[in-house]
C-alpha cells in the first residue's frame, strides 16, 4: 500500500513546485536509465526502474503525479493507479484534475472524466486541452449546449493542432514500445505466426496517428528471435528479413527491389509464390505495384484465390489477406464485374472478421450505385455494429439530410465517432475539421 505525506498548507502553486522538484530530484537519473531499457526493448525493467525511484512509504502526490505522467502510455494500469491515488490526496487540484480526467476520459467513464475536467477548468479557464476534451464527455453524456460552449471555448481556429493531439492522447494508440512488448511475449510463449507483425510495428513504429520511423534497433531484435523461431523454415525467414530491410532509410530503387523479388522467386513471376506471411505480401506488392514491376489486374489474376483461401476457405483468421484482397479488387473505373467481387469481399470482412473498413467500403460503394437511402435495413445494421465509425456515420448523415430527417441524432453519432478516430478532412492527413464543422451543424440544429 502506497501512503501520501500531504501538508494541510498544500495549494496549487505549491504543488506544481513539488512535482519539479521530485522529477528533478528522484525521477531524473531513473528516466534517463529507463530510456536506455526503453531503446533497448526492455520495458518491464524500465518499469520498474521508475517503480524503485523512492521507496513506496515515501511517495507523496507529487510523485503519483509523476509516475502517472511517464506510465500514461506504457503501462496504463500504473497510470491510473498512482493518478489516482494524487487525486485522492488533494481531490481539488486542478493539474491533477486535468490527468485524473484523462484516465477516466480513456477508461470510458466520461461522467466522472467531465466532473473533473470543470475542476481543471476552474482555475485555468483559458486552457483549450480540458475545453475540447471535456466536449466530448459532454456529448457522449447529452449536455449538448454545454459541450458546444467549451467546444468554442477551445478555439478550433488558433488551436487546431494541438486540439489534434489532445483528442490523440484519448483515443490514439498506446506506446510502441508497450505494444512490441506485448507482441515479443506472445511470440516467446509459442505464437510464433506473429514474428512478422512484429518487425511490422518496428518498422512502423507510430508514435501518434501522425508520426511514425523505422526503430532500427526494434528490427534488430526482431530479427535475431525470427533466427531462432524459424530455423526450420529458411524461406519464410529469408522473406521475413527482406521485408525488413524494405524499412531502411535508404530509397529502395526499382533495380534492388526487382533483383530482390526475383531472386526470392516472390510475386513478380507467373509461377512466383505469394510470400508465406500476409503482412509481408501486403508490403511488397504494394512496392512493387508502385515501382511498377506488376500491376493490379496481374496480381488479381494471379493471387486471387490464393488471397482468398487464406483468408477464407482455411479458416477466417488472416485479415491482412482479406484487405490485400480488397484492394486488388477496387475497380480502376466502372467494372461491374470487379465492383461485384469488392462487395462480396466487404461483406465478408463485416461478417467474418466485424471489421469497420469492410462495411463502410460496403455502404460507399452502395452510395456511389445509388443503391442506398436512410430507410436501409443495411444502413441500420452498420451503425449498430459499428455506431462509432466515422465514415458510416457521415453516411447515415448524409443520407438523413438528402431524405430530410431530423438531423440531431446523426449529429451526435457523427461527433462522437470523429472524436474516437479522427477522419481526413484537409488534407491527406487525420484532423478535427469535421469535428469543427459538425459541432456548427450541432448548434445550428438545436437554435
Amino acid at each position: 500500500m502506497i501512503f501520501l505525506t500531504l501538508s494541510a498548507l498544500a495549494n496549487d502553486e505549491k504543488f506544481m513546485d513539488e512535482v519539479t522538484l521530485a522529477s528533478e530530484t528522484h525521477y531524473k537519473d531513473a528516466g534517463a536509465k529507463a530510456e536506455e531499457l526503453l531503446a533497448a526493448g526492455k520495458l518491464d525493467e524500465a518499469n520498474q526502474l521508475y517503480l524503485s525511484a523512492r521507496p513506496e512509504k515515501d511517495l507523496i502526490a507529487a510523485d503519483c503525479f509523476v509516475l502517472g505522467n511517464v506510465f500514461y502510455k506504457i503501462a496504463p494500469d500504473l497510470s491510473a493507479k498512482f493518478l489516482g491515488l494524487a487525486y485522492q490526496a488533494m481531490p481539488e487540484n486542478p493539474e491533477i484534475n486535468l490527468e485524473w480526467a484523462m484516465v477516466l476520459h480513456r477508461d470510458g467513464k466520461t461522467k466522472e472524466a467531465a466532473n473533473s475536467y470543470l475542476k481543471s477548468i476552474t482555475k485555468h479557464p483559458d486552457a483549450y486541452l480540458p475545453h475540447v476534451l471535456v466536449a466530448d464527455c459532454l456529448v457522449r453524456n447529452g449536455d449538448l449546449k454545454e459541450a458546444i460552449e467549451h467546444w468554442k471555448k477551445a478555439n478550433h481556429p488558433q488551436h487546431h493542432t494541438g486540439i489534434d493531439f489532445a483528442i490523440c492522447e484519448i483515443y490514439g494508440p498506446l506506446s510502441p514500445d508497450l505494444r512490441h512488448n506485448q507482441i515479443l511475449k506472445a511470440v516467446k510463449r509459442g505464437e510464433t505466426a506473429r514474428l512478422e507483425e512484429l518487425i511490422a510495428l518496428a518498422g512502423h513504429w507510430d508514435r501518434d496517428w501522425w508520426n511514425s520511423d523505422s526503430n532500427t534497433s526494434a528490427i534488430k531484435r526482431s530479427l535475431a528471435l525470427a533466427d531462432d523461431f524459424l530455423k526450420s523454415e529458411p524461406e519464410r525467414l529469408a522473406q521475413a528479413k527482406f521485408y525488413a530491410s524494405t524499412f531502411k532509410d535508404d530509397a529502395i530503387t526499382s533495380e534492388w527491389l526487382r533483383e530482390k523479388l526475383t531472386g526470392l522467386k516472390l510475386i513478380l513471376g507467373d509461377k512466383d509464390s505469394l510470400p508465406t506471411s500476409s503482412i509481408v505480401a501486403d508490403r511488397l506488392c504494394a512496392l512493387a505495384m508502385e515501382h511498377k514491376l506488376v500491376t493490379k489486374k496481374d496480381l488479381l489474376k494471379r493471387y486471387e484465390d490464393e488471397l482468398r483461401k487464406r483468408a477464407l476457405k482455411t479458416k477466417p483468421d488472416d485479415l491482412t489477406a482479406l484487405n490485400l484482397l480488397a484492394a486488388l479488387l477496387v475497380p480502376d473505373d466502372a467494372d461491374k464485374t470487379g465492383s461485384n467481387k469488392l462487395a462480396e469481399i466487404d461483406q465478408a470482412g463485416w461478417e467474418e472478421f466485424h471489421d469497420a473498413r469492410f462495411a463502410a467500403s460496403l455502404l460507399a460503394g452502395k452510395m456511389g450505385r445509388k443503391e442506398l437511402d436512410s430507410s436501409s435495413p443495411l444502413l441500420k445494421k452498420t451503425l449498430d455494429d459499428f455506431p462509432e465509425d466515422p465514415w458510416i456515420c457521415k453516411f447515415a448523415l448524409q443520407l438523413a439530410a438528402k431524405d430530410k430527417l431530423p438531423l440531431k441524432p446523426y449529429i451526435i453519432a457523427a461527433i462522437k465517432a470523429e472524436f474516437r478516430h479522427l477522419s481526413v478532412n484537409m488534407g491527406i492527413i487525420k484532423d478535427s475539421y469535421g469535428l469543427k464543422a459538425l459541432f456548427a451543424m450541432l448548434e445550428q440544429e438545436l437554435n
